[in-house]
């Protein structure tokens, strides 16, 4: 008898092959078994993102925040999937939660200031913008910290 921990090694040698549709069908399987199933959310999220399908991965990774809300991994994937829908107001609060749990992510600031601009929110987006000069300022992050508009 195969365990969820066997299926997901295979299901992941799959994906890393490019053998998308039967990873999909992996991922899958373990959900239904084992709902919370961190590494399966994350992969079969990322696997729905790399494919397009920026509202199935959103469900993905929205379930993973609710099991690791503890990490700024899951809430970043989440703000990119809001973004990627046109979801920007999401997008912001996803962003937010990844600058509280995490504040030193690269180009976090810049990311929740555009999707405040695109949501309409220019007051909120010159805010992101000077907590995170501050933040670089007072060398709370590390390496090589940018604050730029696309």
């Amino acid at each position: 008898m195969r365990t969820v921990a066997d299926v997901l090694k295979k299901t992941t040698e799959l994906h890393q092959a490019g053998k998308l549709k039967q990873a999909a069908h992996g991922y899958r399987r373990i959900l239904e078994i084992d709902p919370h199933n961190e590494d399966a959310l994350y992969r079969y999220g990322q696997l729905l993102s790399c494919k397009g399908d920026h509202a199935a991965a959103r469900r993905m990774f929205d379930l993973l925040t609710l099991v690791r809300s503890d990490s700024y991994k899951p809430w970043l994937l989440l703000g990119q999937s809001c973004e990627a829908l046109g979801q920007f107001l999401d997008a912001a609060e996803a962003y937010r939660e990844v600058i509280r749990l995490q504040p030193a992510v690269p180009g976090i600031f810049s990311k929740l200031a555009n999707v405040s601009i695109r949501a309409g929110r220019i007051e909120d987006a010159h805010k992101t913008l000077m907590a995170g000069f501050e933040v670089v300022v007072a060398g709370d992050i590390s390496g090589e910290a940018s604050l730029s508009l696309h």
